[in-house]
């Protein structure tokens, strides 16, 4: 195989690989607050915009945006989720930083 086709076939591979993310690994906190020695790091909306919006992808995606920060909790507020517009689904919490072992 001549020496550019195996660079190609090298960087497709590679390419394909890095579109293959492991979820974050924010613990949802849903009626409970952290535990005093977590710092807050700010609110997170996460949104999920589609003709058949989910909240879990709204979820989903405030847990992308609150690891970014460094959160390693979230705690949901309100009840719910809730719609912002036709269609969109949104989900809004606090971010936290916790000691390891919480």
């Amino acid at each position: 195989m001549p020496r550019r086709m195996r660079l190609l076939v090298l960087f497709i591979a590679v390419g394909g690989c890095a579109g293959t993310q492991a979820k974050p690994k924010v613990v949802l906190l849903e009626g409970k607050e952290p535990p005093a020695d977590c710092q807050p790091l700010g609110e997170v909306v996460g949104s999920h915009a589609d003709h058949n919006p989910s909240a879990e992808d709204a979820l989903e995606n405030a847990r992308w945006k609150a690891s970014k920060l460094g959160a390693t909790h979230l705690l949901k507020d309100g009840p719910r989720t809730g719609r912002s517009g036709a269609h969109t689904e949104t989900f809004t919490g606090q971010a936290y930083r916790c000691p390891a072992g919480r």
